[in-house]
């Protein structure tokens, strides 16, 4: 009664796929009227064309050509009035799968890579508890609640995460079904409804001079590669993320700066302090491959295949051994090093005899702060600017 689909692939003048031209899936069925094969082959396109790659738009054929497989063997007839005419939804890994190809043209890579590792990890979690087979349209809020209580749930029987990354790991799914609803493929985004908690964010404290000595001295004898990322912490109030991705083709010697995307603009520029010039000059930059990324596990610059949340978890977990082994307080992590830098700046400043004014303003152009008040209110959760002694100026006793 009919042919079987296929993915229509269209060329260009060199016979490569042509990614400007119209992509679908297509069959063809036996007209009940003549009994002949009809020449006109029905269509399908079900957002192939949305997806920007040639990889991509044939994984979203193959799904597309395996649930008319499935509607065709069901019975579907085009020339059949109130034959079912909409394609049967597919499985939850399929869909959430083509969702994020769907949303990749329109990301930025760090962002597409940041759904990818989130969205791995519950496709991990559904295979196990046999829901990524399950036709999308059956997934229910239950499944996600599950889910989110997994996160949390201590280890060894969960993730043991905080309720600030259980709603990051939400918002990412969340993200996908949104694309979901977008496509037709669901009727509506009800991961977005599932109310979840947020810790309150923890201050982190800055380090004593003792703890700053330790952690100096052990890293440098026993952690290199980590002393190194900490000393572009301490010395350009960089955020790890932002060193995690410097490549080579960033790093301008010339000029002493660096090139870096930002937490909240697209690019911006760190002046290179001596300190960290003489480090890169030792490292050669100018000989070096300009796609080399600055930090590796080798402790030299050279290739990383990874996401950048992967890059900051190495350091990260690198870092936490270290803190273990010092026993330094949980308030206490490589952020902190920013904590004491700027502290130890501001009282140079001041001791050097600039008013609070001017060493502000320029603190100001060295951690990047939006505004004045915005330091201001970084340097007194610090302990950077505190009060002078009030007690002259009471009137009563208590």
């Amino acid at each position: 009664m009919y042919s079987e689909p296929k993915l229509y692939i269209p060329k260009d003048s060199e016979g490569k796929p042509d990614l400007s031209k119209r992509w679908y899936v297509y069959f063809y069925f036996r007209n009940p009227n003549t009994g002949n094969m009809d020449k006109r082959p029905i269509k399908f396109y079900k957002g192939i064309n949305r997806i920007k790659t040639v990889s991509g738009r044939k994984r979203a054929g193959k799904t597309l050509i395996n649930a008319l497989k499935d509607m065709l063997a069901e019975g579907y007839n085009p020339f059949v009035k109130g034959s079912a005419n909409t394609l049967p939804v597919g499985t939850v890994k399929e869909c959430f799968e083509t969702a994020l190809e769907h949303k990749k043209p329109f990301v930025k890579e760090t962002t597409y890579n940041s759904y990818c590792d989130y969205l791995n990890l519950f496709l991990d979690w559904a295979k196990k508890n046999s829901i990524s087979r399950m036709p999308i349209n059956e997934l229910s809020r239950k499944h996600i609640s599950a889910y989110l209580n997994y996160l949390g749930r201590e280890k060894p029987h969960g993730k043991g995460l905080m309720p600030t990354s259980i709603h990051n790991h939400k918002g990412n799914l969340s993200a996908l079904m949104s694309q979901m609803v977008k496509d037709d493929i669901i009727p509506e985004n009800f991961i977005a409804k599932i109310p979840t908690k947020k810790n309150r964010p923890s201050k982190n404290e800055p380090f004593s001079m003792d703890e700053i000595k330790e952690l100096r001295k052990y890293t440098k004898e026993h952690e290199p590669v980590l002393y190194n990322f900490l000393q572009f912490i301490f010395y350009s109030f960089m955020r790890n993320n932002e060193i995690a991705r410097i490549q080579v083709k960033h790093i301008n010697m010339d000029n002493r700066t660096i090139a870096i995307e930002t937490k909240g603009e697209k690019k911006s520029h760190i002046l290179m302090i001596d300190r960290l010039y003489g480090m890169l000059k030792d490292w050669n930059m100018e000989q070096l491959p300009k796609d080399y990324y600055l930090f590796t596990p080798e402790g030299v610059p050279g290739k990383w295949d990874a996401s950048v949340k992967s890059r900051v978890d190495y350091f990260s977990e690198r870092f936490a051994k270290v803190k273990k082994e010092l026993k330094i307080p949980k308030e206490k992590n490589s952020y902190s090093l920013r904590h004491n830098a700027a502290v130890d700046l501001f009282t140079s400043f001041m001791e050097q005899g600039m008013t609070e004014k001017e060493a502000i303003y320029t603190l100001l152009q060295i951690t990047r702060h939006k505004s004045e008040g915005a330091l201001r209110k970084y340097l007194r959760d610090v302990g950077a600017i505190l009060p002078k002694d009030w007690g002259q100026h009471y009137s009563i006793s208590f």
